[in-house]
């Protein structure tokens, strides 16, 4: 079964064949995406960005969640036809392509078309993909769908990836501060260093909305650390998938972003029960720490920057918090790492590092 949505821009048509299964439906089109658009040698050519993007518009909702993978498509108009040279692609949140070709001369509604699985034939992981089009050597694509692949896996636990040779993530729990938030974003950009964040999902939706905006627009990935941070193991099966659901839901609906596939477990508490409904929403990396700067405890800057350079390493997952003192030390931190020689770099970019799929 195809689920079809159409929308505006030239997209990502598939490849391999997917498996099939029952649609949830599609979602109401979020609000405004943040999301940055990654470019691919493939389809644009480093130098030729002189073509302008494509004018296009949806047909539909542009935006889908699917609990089981099968074929998507998306159909779309172009203002004033395509020109001679256009291509399409899917590709997943952080830039990796999924599928790609070239779109038909001169026209003027498109239908992109994908089976959900990835250039060597296996199904796609869960997480988030994005279709779409720009005239052929060019750096500019124009995002025409969302899809949101939420298929149940085996979660497993995570605490560093020391085969990821000099690169360490920063993560950041909470996002109980929303001003603390804002000055590690900018430390993260001043120092060039990438992070992901773990906030709460009822502040992503309140007061820090406009933080949480920032930190999917400054290309930084996010991870989910429940709605309201209880103790998942004390919780029922069905509220720990509302707990889960109803955090990725507001990323989705309010940013075109979605959790998926990593969750932080509040307190770091997890239990067997917990990993198995995780799985079952597509959650397959929980991610714990190996270094704790200990930051929620108030220790002071100093006390904060000694827990996480002397004891990071190769592949570390550092654990620090949108409080506190946190964005007085990070620039310390930042630093001290690039001194030691890591890079700093969003948990995608660190399970790629390490040759984890």
């Amino acid at each position: 079964m195809v689920v079809a949505a159409a929308v505006l821009l030239a997209l990502v048509a598939a490849a391999c064949g997917g498996s099939g299964g029952s649609s949830q439906g599609a979602t109401q089109t979020p609000k405004g995406s943040a999301h940055a658009s990654a470019s691919d040698s493939a389809t644009a050519s480093s130098g030729s960005t002189a073509s302008a993007p494509l004018k296009v518009e949806t047909v539909g909702n542009d935006a889908v969640t699917l609990h089981q993978r099968q074929p998507v498509s998306f159909t779309f108009h172009i203002a004033g036809g395509a020109p001679d040279q256009w291509v399409w692609r899917v590709r997943d949140y952080y830039g990796k392509k999924m599928s790609a070709g070239k779109g038909e001369p001169g026209a003027t509604t498109s239908t992109i078309r994908w089976d959900g699985t990835q250039p060597d034939g296996s199904p796609a992981e869960p997480g988030e993909y994005v279709f779409e089009v720009g005239p052929q050597f060019s750096a500019h694509m124009t995002p025409i769908g969302w899809l949101r692949l939420q298929t149940p896996v085996q979660a497993k636990v995570y605490r560093s990836l020391p085969a990821a040779g000099k690169k360490v993530a920063l993560t950041f729990d909470d996002g109980g501060g929303a001003t603390a938030w804002y000055w590690i974003l900018h430390a993260l950009r001043a120092g060039h260093a990438k992070g992901t964040f773990f906030p709460i999902g009822e502040y992503v939706g309140d007061y820090a909305h406009k933080e949480a905006g920032l930190t999917v627009q400054d290309a930084m990935a996010i991870g989910s650390h429940s709605w309201s941070h209880p103790d998942m193991t004390g919780l029922s099966d069905a509220e720990i998938r509302k707990q889960l659901q109803d955090t990725d839901d507001v990323w989705w609906n309010d940013f075109k972003a979605s959790t998926v596939p990593y969750f932080r477990p509040p307190y770091g508490s997890y239990n067997d029960r917990v990993l198995k409904d995780a799985g079952e929403l597509g959650y397959s990396r929980i991610i714990m720490w190996d270094v704790d700067s200990n930051d929620w405890t108030n220790p002071g800057v100093d006390a904060i920057v000694h827990n996480v350079l002397s004891t990071v390493h190769d592949g570390s997952i550092i654990v620090l918090h949108t409080r506190g003192k946190a964005p007085k030390a990070l620039p310390i931190i930042i630093a001290g790492l690039h001194k030691m020689g890591y890079q700093m770099v969003t948990l995608p970019e660190l399970f790629k590092a390490a040759g984890v799929k």
